[in-house]
């Protein structure tokens, strides 16, 4: 796992007993089902992950009515992911 997830958002979770849904891999069928069968509030990606997470919701459009925010970090968005 990325450094980022591990020193904030896992210790963080952890801290405040928050439940952890972890992926491995990036498979992104199973990332979107997560989001919505689990209730997904607070999502923290890096970016490459939130712009092939964009392109695929893109063909399969779903909502996500539980989600609440959305955290990058570990580097810089690209310029069409500020929209």
């Amino acid at each position: 796992f990325h450094p980022f997830a591990m020193t904030t958002v896992m210790n963080i979770a952890l801290l405040k007993g928050m439940e952890l849904i972890l992926h491995p891999k990036l498979e992104l069928k199973r990332i979107v089902r997560d989001l919505v069968q689990r209730n997904v509030t607070i999502f923290p990606a890096v970016p490459m992950v939130l712009s092939q997470l964009t392109a695929f919701l893109k063909k399969e459009a779903r909502v996500f009515p539980s989600l609440k925010i959305t955290i990058s970090a570990g580097a810089a968005l690209s310029a069409p992911m500020h929209a």
